[in-house]
């Protein structure tokens, strides 16, 4: 996979071809911006027809029309449409990136999936379960695929961490721990400061959980969460704004382990590394700056006292998210995160949500346990 990486992003550019993926972007968000424009760009030429993109990005759509044209304009993009239906009805739009603000995913989502467009959504896959079981729905009913963007499972040093759980390299299993921490840098203190879709459940909780789910092939059951006071969100002057989930701290119950799981999720504290900690009975596994773009990641196995460092391969994760996307719509393999994760990782979110409101343990309403 290493070697199809970086030939693709060190291949030539190549022209638009009968058997190109065309993107459609909906939501001229800074992660479609940073991530996701190299990402579909720089996927490995068509098979069929030489010299042919693997993907490529036909139109941009935003609510708001100037950011719409200034991000078409910097990222060299042919169509930018203000209207939402001038994009789906393209006829070269095959698929589509839902990224922009949480609360619009589900009608834009929706919106695609009637069009007959594949979606890649990101987390949360919507604000409510109800509303993230329609889209799943929808999207099983037109025989479309829906994945939804867990960008961490796509990580080569989790990739690598979940092959060594599933082949014993640390034994049984003990128990876990992740600490999804980071400051919330200003730029990013917009939407994520408020409600109707804000918050660290939503932002980073979500994929913390599914993390858990992902290295550990098992399922939440239950989860105990407590908040820390909010202090970012009550200093913001935003209309009509209330104070979100800034700092949480869950204990998270498996299914089919009997084991418990610590996850840390916060945007308040700048001076430590994210982390991935996985105990067993003969070792235990730590990955760290796995969860933020940015940083450097690293890998150990800590035995007997002492750490052995892993290596993984340096592929950019947001590049092999699309890459399974892109395969799995000309074949039968799924996506790294289906539409059913996004559904059991809201699950998961909302238990969270739901436990820190009443201060009780809250069971999680998962796809596959009982």
């Amino acid at each position: 996979m290493l070697a199809l990486y970086q030939a693709s992003i060190n291949q030539r550019r190549l022209t638009v071809g009968p058997d190109s993926l065309g993107w459609g972007i909906l939501g001229a968000s800074q992660i479609a911006e940073r991530r996701m424009m190299e990402a579909i760009r720089f996927q490995p030429a068509a098979s069929s027809t030489v010299g042919s993109a693997g993907s490529w990005v036909v139109g941009v759509y935003s609510h708001n029309e100037r950011r719409a044209e200034q991000f078409a304009q910097t990222n060299q993009i042919p169509h930018v449409c203000i209207n939402l239906d001038d994009l789906l009805s393209r006829r070269d739009v095959h698929c589509v990136y839902v990224g922009s603000h949480p609360r619009h995913h589900f009608p834009l989502t929706m919106a695609a999936l009637a069009a007959g467009k594949h979606v890649l959504c990101e987390t949360p896959l919507a604000l409510t379960l109800e509303e993230a079981q329609m889209m799943q729905q929808a999207a099983a009913n037109r025989g479309l695929l829906l994945g939804v963007n867990h960008v961490h499972r796509a990580d080569p040093a989790i990739g690598e961490m979940r092959r060594l759980i599933a082949t014993g390299a640390i034994g049984d299993v003990l128990g876990g721990r992740i600490s999804n921490v980071a400051l919330l840098r200003p730029q990013l203190q917009t939407w994520r400061l408020q409600a109707n879709g804000g918050g660290v459940v939503f932002d980073r909780t979500i994929h913390s959980l599914d993390l858990l789910r992902f290295l550990l092939a098992d399922e939440i059951a239950e989860v105990t969460a407590i908040s820390a006071p909010s202090t970012l969100s009550e200093r913001t002057e935003l209309e009509n704004s209330k104070p979100v989930e800034e700092d949480v701290q869950t204990t998270v119950r498996l299914a089919r382990q009997p084991v418990l799981c610590q996850v840390h999720d916060s945007f308040l504290i700048p001076h430590y590394p994210t982390s991935v900690e996985v105990y067993g009975t003969t070792g235990a596994l730590v990955a760290y700056g796995a969860l933020t773009d940015e940083s450097q990641r690293e890998l150990h196995v800590w035995r007997s006292g002492q750490f052995t460092s892993v290596p993984s391969a340096a592929i950019n994760p947001y590049w092999l998210t699309l890459y399974h996307f892109n395969a799995a719509i000309h074949s039968a393999a799924p996506p790294l995160a289906t539409a059913e994760d996004g559904v059991t990782s809201l699950a998961a979110a909302l238990a969270v949500r739901q436990s820190i409101q009443t201060q009780t343990p809250v069971r999680c309403k998962s796809l596959y346990i009982p």
